[in-house]
């Protein structure tokens, strides 16, 4: 099986690092090529930035160049050299850096770094890695840094995106030898006023969990992976089981929502990566090497 190109959005920080290396050791892996990226400041020079005074171009190429060289100190001794030189570095929001050079490149996984307990750094202050899951068209990993994926768990319901996140989870847990847990939510149904039960939701609950298993369940693969039913809310049942079972990434499906959907709305997938209870894959598409034979 062959992997697609991967793209790594990195910077200076500890979180940007981690990235790197974690995207290097699954570029590896995975037999795909990768390639380094970062989003250097755009220049602003406000209102006492006269025409004629400034050259920006000149003021643009000072940025790019201080910012390459701080992230080259900052990569160095933890990716191959021959990588840090070819780091492309482009000045603008982040997200949008990412996606272009995604679409230039045809990657169909981009990775961003992260610490648990809070998104950091310049790709993900402010809600970047947000913006680059509602932007992008393809799988974007969140990494914790460096770790082998030992415990592989997937969150799936039962919508169209359930199969191929979970071909995408196997596919990882096969790469790794890893265990694969196959977790299931069921959501609280809603009651009526005055505490007047307007459907039977016991019955309800027991029909999606034998859905479950008549559907979804029979499409695993993976020898040794178990399945896992919960119940409650979504986002924060992944995060108690991904904490609980020492998980060391989430694969997480993203639904095709509109973007101007996921901007109002937010998503499963967007609570599980600001939570971060592990590295979490946030799969679009068919998902990573799916389109390999």
């Amino acid at each position: 099986m062959t992997w697609g190109p991967i793209v790594i959005g990195v910077d200076a920080s500890t979180a940007g690092v981690g990235a790197a290396a974690a995207g290097w050791e699954l570029a590896q892996a995975m037999g795909a090529q990768c390639s380094l990226l970062h989003a250097a400041r755009e220049v602003w020079l406000g209102p006492a930035g006269a025409p004629g005074l400034v050259d920006l171009g000149v003021v643009m190429e000072d940025v790019v160049r201080a910012s390459r060289a701080d992230v080259e100190r900052a990569l160095a001794g933890h990716v191959p050299k021959e990588l840090v030189a070819a780091m492309e570095v482009r000045s603008g929001p982040p997200a949008q850096v990412l996606r272009d050079v995604v679409a230039e490149r045809g990657a169909e996984l981009a990775v961003l770094g992260a610490k648990r307990h809070g998104l950091v750094a310049r790709w993900l202050g402010g809600s970047t890695a947000k913006n680059a899951i509602r932007a992008l068209d393809v799988s974007v990993l969140v990494t914790t840094g460096p770790k082998p994926f030992a415990r592989v768990l997937v969150p799936v319901d039962l919508s169209e995106m359930a199969i191929p996140t979970l071909h995408a989870a196997e596919r990882l847990a096969r790469l790794f030898g890893a265990k694969l847990r196959v977790l299931h939510v069921i959501e609280p149904f809603p009651y009526a006023a005055e505490g007047i039960t307007v459907v039977d939701v016991a019955e309800l609950g027991r029909q999606a969990e034998e859905a479950f298993h008549r559907t979804v369940w029979p499409r695993v693969s993976y020898g040794t992976a178990e399945a896992v039913v919960r119940r409650g809310p979504a986002a924060a049942v992944i995060e108690q089981e991904a904490i609980e079972w020492s998980a060391d990434l989430v694969v997480v499906g993203a639904h095709g929502r509109s973007r101007v959907e996921r901007i109002f709305l937010g998503s499963v997938s967007e609570g599980v990566v600001n939570a971060l209870p592990a590295s979490v894959l946030v799969v679009r598409g068919a998902g990573p090497g799916a389109g390999s034979r």
